[in-house]
């Protein structure tokens, strides 16, 4: 059992560390956080609204260090996500997933205190959390200035949601955009 433990893990990790190939940092204006090329072919990117809401010319780096000035095309303050567009990508695009449900094992990658493709640990809490109407992914990943925005992937590596916010005075509290929603409120643009 001891030997099959480490091929268990690796098994687990190369897929969440493939995330990295379409995780990115969005920066500008002194503000800073994360996303994911939904669309490598037409370059376009997600992350949250209040990301890049005071941001003038925002720029996408990835984990290889290749960096591009990005352009808002849309955005929605309700579900608090946005839309960019980088040049085109030679990359591969995100497989979007559904949760499984409470104690799902999920990975965040992220900006936290602007330390670019940080990985965290966590579960999911809850599926469909409504709050102001809206159903969001709940759960305990840790969540600090810099990690909205950013993917929130399963042990399949495969896109369950976007990273953005969590309760004040609370721990363990963060919630996420299911990916899929994301994806269907910009739909005109794919």
């Amino acid at each position: 059992m001891l030997k099959a433990l480490p091929l268990l893990l690796l098994a687990t990790v190369a897929p969440v560390r493939g995330a990295l190939d379409w995780s990115v940092t969005v920066e500008g204006d002194g503000v800073y956080g994360a996303g994911v090329l939904i669309d490598p072919a037409r370059g376009l990117v997600l992350t949250c609204r209040h990301v890049i809401a005071e941001m003038k010319q925002p720029r996408v780096t990835f984990a290889d260090g290749a960096a591009f000035p990005a352009t808002l095309l849309d955005s929605d303050g309700t579900l608090d996500v946005a839309l960019l567009r980088v040049p085109p990508q030679r990359r591969p695009a995100p497989a979007l997933g559904e949760p499984d449900g409470p104690g799902e094992e999920v990975f965040s990658v992220g900006c936290p205190r602007h330390l670019a493709f940080t990985l965290s640990r966590g579960i999911v809490s809850f599926v469909g959390r409504v709050v102001d109407g809206v159903g969001w992914l709940q759960t305990d990943l840790p969540m600090n200035e810099g990690n909205s925005g950013g993917p929130v992937v399963n042990a399949r590596g495969q896109l369950l949601g976007l990273m953005s916010f969590v309760y004040r005075n609370g721990n363990g509290l963060s919630f996420a955009l299911p990916a899929r929603a994301a994806v269907e409120r910009f739909r005109r643009w794919r």
